[in-house]
């Protein structure tokens, strides 16, 4: 192998115009971490090989997914331009799942977060009820 000349390419006039700017969000997860769809009470039976799979769900962070869409959302609107053309933001594409759980609460939590709004993800009585609570075995 030996190091040869790269192929010419001509430059680029610098008179190209961006034809599209877009910020890209994917799986936001917005969770009701409450809801009795959750799996999490199934962490108690990881020794048996029929659950093993499943063991995977609880995630400790979950309970900041509804902060981190709230600053995501902020963040793009206060950038508002493409970083290197300067071009203003037309579009947001967001892929992947915004939900964790198919429900209702979430979905409209998700379109609250995402039109900058601002949301009390708490589904049950007053307080936090669910597998991250300091008395929950």
């Amino acid at each position: 192998m030996a190091d040869l000349p790269g192929e010419p390419h001509a430059q680029a006039p610098n008179v190209a115009r961006a034809i599209a700017c877009f910020a890209h969000l994917t799986d936001l997860h917005v969770t009701d971490a409450q809801s009795p769809g959750r799996f999490e009470f199934l962490n108690r039976e990881w020794n048996d090989p029929r659950f093993r799979e499943l063991l995977t769900m609880q995630r400790p962070q979950e309970m900041l997914n509804t902060h981190a869409v709230a600053a995501m959302v902020s963040a793009i609107n206060r950038v508002g331009v493409g970083p290197i053309t300067g071009a203003p933001l037309q579009l947001v594409a967001m892929t992947g799942d915004a939900i964790d759980n198919t429900q209702r609460n979430e979905l409209t939590n998700a379109l609250a977060l995402l039109d900058g709004g601002t949301v009390r993800p708490d589904s049950g009585a007053r307080g936090y009820e669910g597998v991250q609570r300091a008395d929950w075995a």
